[in-house]
């Protein structure tokens, strides 16, 4: 049974597949229905005995307030007739950036177009609302320096949207923090990648480290929820506990390491600095062990790509429908001047770029893109090479394929990074 809506934690954003049973629960459960009458509906549904009806109710129900997904802060998102529904953009209103961090995916930042004006901005998040997405990132560069950041957020703040950004916090201070508050942002993400000013600084620029935990602590005392992002390698690595517990003292309630990408400016860092798997593996259980202990409150994520577990699946809730790249599936990005990206990494690689909200309707482009669509065409029965009979295809399907485009020429070969 595949597929047909979403289940959205509001606050978190964290978004479950559902099958037709699942959102039949879901639904009742939201409006408030009783248990009995959600065991009618389902049993009817099912054609099975109310015994096990209600057995089966009972146990998604606990499994729903398991992850603390209670009905005042869940919601339903029908899935589209698209073949692929499109869950978050990515609008970056500039790639204006106080720092220069050698591990930056944005390559060449000159615009073709001018900007995108606040009008034409408000256009955009208005067609997406249509087109029932439910999540925005507003990013950049530094999305504080763009020029309609805060009117813009407090826009798609009010037509529902669950709304994201994340900061270097250079420029966070009481009032920016309150202001990041009232727009309408209950969390927000901030880099992080040193435990002292030495490391930090030498990845993110000097004099950074002490704005970056003043911003933090601003923000906290405006009542955003504040999480840490790392992106580790050889010259941060060796302070990953270091990190966790300035988090923790810090009062973020969560840290994500993510690992270094080859697609930054600075080719030459990413091959001397990168992290190999077995040093990944090293790291991870470093965070892992922390995360354990009784004493320490802070939820703490390493995830390569390559991390496979055992993922549970029930008949109710289909989470490895969501596995895999995003990229024109779920995701997509628009530039400031209007043109569409597919991934991140490619965000201001023109080569990847043909279609501009500036001429043709987002829901035009969602559908006719020539890079969504080839993305959408690579899954599991098409990748080649050691995918075809690895035991983790259907969680993997093949990486990341923007990677595997730009060393191999072929969407469908391998992510290069993949350790296996």
């Amino acid at each position: 049974m595949g597929i047909t809506a979403y289940l959205m934690e509001k606050k978190s954003g964290k978004i479950i597949g559902l099958n037709e049973l699942g959102e039949l629960v879901c639904r009742m459960y939201i409006e408030n229905h009783d248990l009995e009458q959600i065991i009618k509906a389902y049993s009817s549904r099912q054609k099975i005995r109310k015994g096990r009806a209600k057995k089966e109710v009972e146990e998604f129900i606990k499994d729903l307030q398991r992850r603390e997904l209670n009905r005042e802060n869940i919601r339903i998102i029908k899935k589209g007739s698209n073949k692929k529904q499109l869950l978050t953009v990515q609008l970056d209103l500039s790639w204006k950036c106080n720092l220069n961090c050698k591990y930056c995916y944005l390559t060449d930042t000159r615009l073709i177009n001018p900007s995108l004006s606040l009008d034409e901005w408000k256009d955009v998040i208005k067609q997406l609302q249509i087109m029932g997405v439910p999540k925005l990132s507003f990013l950049g560069g530094e999305p504080l320096l763009a020029d309609h950041f805060f009117e813009l957020a407090g826009y798609a703040s009010s037509l529902g949207f669950k709304i994201y950004t994340t900061t270097n916090g250079v420029l966070v201070n009481k009032e920016v923090a309150r202001s990041i508050r009232e727009v309408g942002f209950n969390e927000i993400d901030v880099s992080v990648d040193g435990a002292t000013p030495d490391v930090n600084d030498s990845l993110r620029g000097e004099g950074t480290f002490f704005k970056v935990i003043g911003g933090i602590k601003d923000l906290i005392q405006a009542g955003v929820e504040v999480k840490t992002a790392t992106v580790l390698n050889k010259k941060n690595k060796h302070q990953v506990l270091d990190l966790l517990n300035l988090g923790m003292n810090l009062g973020v309630t969560q840290m994500y390491f993510n690992p270094l990408l080859p697609s930054s400016a600075d080719s030459d860092f990413w091959k001397e600095q990168s992290l190999s798997f077995a040093e990944w593996k090293i790291a991870k259980e470093e965070i892992e062990s922390w995360t354990s202990m009784p004493s320490n409150n802070v939820q703490a994520f390493a995830e390569s790509g390559f991390d496979f577990g055992d993922k549970k699946q029930n008949e109710y809730v289909d989470i490895l429908s969501y596995s895999g790249c995003k990229a024109g599936k779920r995701e997509m990005i628009i530039t400031p001047d209007g043109y569409i990206a597919v991934c991140p990494m490619v965000s201001t690689d023109r080569r990847f770029q043909n279609m501009n909200i500036r001429e043709h309707s987002l829901e035009e482009i969602w559908e006719t893109d020539y890079w969504i669509n080839k993305l959408r065409e690579v899954d599991k029965s098409d990748v080649q090479g050691k995918c075809v009979d690895c035991t983790n295809l259907l969680e993997c399907q093949g990486g990341c394929h923007i990677l595997s485009y730009l060393r191999y020429g072929h969407l469908n070969y391998p992510d290069p990074r993949c350790p296996h």
